[in-house]
């Protein structure tokens, strides 16, 4: 090959090269985006170099609980027993109740957590409230001895859940070791 098109060959691949779409440095020295918890949600939002790309739906949860508390609103507490999370009562709907499945498990459609007890307060006058009562009032309002007892997260998420119990309850009946039930308090 001759120097001239040697050149012209190493002057066309710089020039095609070049040519390619905006990336920035970062992008490029970490292609892949990072999962991170995305606050209170359950879910993970991807992030790359420039922002969030998008998110994994949350995996749907299983539980019993020590009682029939279906229909009270579920409250998380802390270690030390202080609420550290509850719903307003705008983030209720018809859909939030938690569906019954097969031997005493319900399949709950927000989240819920090891650390979730119930409160007096039922769905419907919760969606009614203007506004959520203060943490010192829902700590009042919690019934004694209502938590969850026992917790498993489904292969799978909410919608999917929702869409299809029969799957749900062929996963909870799987003979593999599934959930592990949660101490009660006194610890």
């Amino acid at each position: 090959m001759t120097r001239r098109a040697t050149y012209l060959c190493v002057l066309a691949l710089t020039a095609v090269c070049s040519c390619t779409g905006h990336r920035s440095t970062t992008a490029i020295m970490n292609p892949e985006p990072a999962l991170q918890p995305v606050a209170g949600s359950g879910a993970q939002a991807a992030f790359g170099a420039d922002g969030p790309v998008g998110t994994t739906a949350p995996k749907a949860v299983a539980y019993r609980m020590s009682g029939d508390y279906a229909g009270n609103v579920p409250v998380t507490l802390a270690p030390d027993g202080t609420i550290i999370s509850y719903p307003a009562p705008t983030d209720l709907t018809d859909r939030s109740e938690p569906l019954p499945l097969a031997d005493g498990w319900w399949l709950y459609r927000r989240g819920i957590s090891a650390n979730s007890v119930f409160t007096r307060y039922t769905y419907p006058e919760y969606r009614a409230l203007t506004a959520a009562p203060d943490p010192a009032q829902l700590k009042a309002a919690v019934i004694p001895g209502a938590r969850v007892t026992a917790i498993v997260h489904l292969p799978m998420s909410v919608a999917e859940a929702v869409a299809d119990t029969t799957a749900v309850n062929a996963a909870l009946n799987r003979p593999a070791p599934r959930f592990v039930p949660i101490p009660s308090p006194g610890r």
